[in-house]
């Protein structure tokens, strides 16, 4: 939670160069990086080896899979009944709730077609074209969820992706969603009095099966026209952290 907190106060307050080492990460293995899109400056903050180390995205990959989706016109109410992210279940939950709240099950039962998602991916920098043959192989549920190890992102792919969002024709529908995530979903943490910050967490569990996940987070602030986007890798927590 301090995490995204912090970076997110550092996206409103656009003062990354003039933040100390150790600020954020404190006694935490991960990466926080900020761009600043005014002026292209970027901030960045690492700790341990986390830093170059790509992992799934996880539920970051519900950005290509909520575009996608949208697009197709296939955001359908689904009935969550548990053995999702919320153990009791969600309920009747439709593409925003479940995008904010990250519902596991919503996104298993309204898959998107395989194609259209592999390009909504592409075009949002999720992937690189060499990588969209191997993917074609992956399970739908694994993709779709961002599980696979064929599916992989370092914290600077995630960066780099992010801060093209604004300036693209899939920003019109994926602000409001990421703005429902940090309004009322799982980015609440991120929440800050008069901004409208855009966000989105994922939980990447570890490939050796031990376990052990890594948490993401991705905000852009403000979310109507945003100024700085933030990148935050915890090596071992989870994406609400």
């Amino acid at each position: 939670m301090w995490a995204i907190e912090m970076a997110a106060l550092l996206a409103l307050a656009s003062y990354a160069a003039d933040t100390g080492p150790g600020r954020f990460l404190k006694e935490r293995d991960g990466t926080v990086l900020v761009a600043d899109l005014a002026s292209g400056g970027r901030f960045a903050e690492r700790r341990g080896g986390a830093a170059e180390r790509a992992a799934p995205p996880a539920s970051l990959f519900k950005i290509a899979d909520a575009l996608a989706l949208s697009r197709a016109g296939r955001p359908a109410l689904v009935l969550c009944r548990g053995g999702c992210s919320l153990r009791p279940g969600h309920g009747a939950v439709g593409l925003r709730a479940a995008f904010a709240q990250s519902c596991n099950n919503f996104f298993r039962q309204r898959l998107p077609e395989r194609e259209p998602l592999l390009l909504a991916a592409l075009e949002l920098g999720l992937i690189r074209l060499s990588a969209i043959p191997a993917l074609r192989r992956v399970p739908m549920g694994e993709l779709a969820l961002g599980a696979s190890p064929e599916l992989t992102l370092t914290p600077e792919d995630l960066l780099e992706a992010a801060t093209r969002w604004p300036k693209g024709p899939a920003w019109a529908i994926l602000k409001p969603l990421m703005s429902a995530c940090v309004a009322e979903g799982t980015c609440s943490s991120a929440r800050l009095p008069g901004l409208a910050v855009a966000g989105k967490t994922g939980t990447a569990p570890a490939p050796d099966g031990s376990g052990v996940t890594s948490g993401w987070f991705v905000g852009l602030a403000p979310a109507e026209a945003p100024r700085a986007v933030v990148v935050v890798f915890l090596d071992r927590g989870q994406g609400r952290d």
